[in-house]
């Protein structure tokens, strides 16, 4: 299996969110052929990049990345880019979001599962104040 995230863009959406992340699982039946599993969206009306995936020993893949949305399925953003995370089941459906940082730039580039089941992120934090 094979899991691939991207930044998707689509014409047809309006000019705030033509850019929003995909996730997909494909499953390779040879040298050549894949076949998508699953394919989930996720994101709001405005710019979200997811940078790191992984897959946790539970089976759930949790990505890291930002997001400007304050809608759809971003519960809270304290503004500007947040870090955002998410957590989908094996199935590509969303289990959980949730949005760390201040009112400008927090941006998160790394993801890893502890020994104990725990959750570690890195990225950049450009703040003036933190919430």
């Amino acid at each position: 299996m094979v899991i691939v995230t991207l930044i998707r863009y689509h014409s047809n959406l309006p000019m705030k969110k033509q850019f929003f992340f995909a996730t997909f699982l494909f499953s390779f039946m040879g040298p050549v052929v894949a076949q998508i599993v699953w394919e989930s969206s996720n994101g709001g009306s405005n710019t979200d990049k997811a940078h790191a995936m992984i897959q946790t020993s539970a089976g759930n893949f949790l990505l890291a990345g930002r997001t400007a949305s304050t809608d759809l399925q971003v519960s809270y953003n304290p503004g500007g880019w947040s870090v955002w995370l998410l957590e989908l089941d094996g199935s590509g459906n969303l289990v959980y979001e949730h949005c760390f940082g201040g009112t400008e730039w927090d941006e998160a580039f790394g993801l890893i599962e502890t020994t104990d089941g725990g959750l570690v992120f890195c990225g950049i934090v450009i703040q003036t104040a933190l919430m």
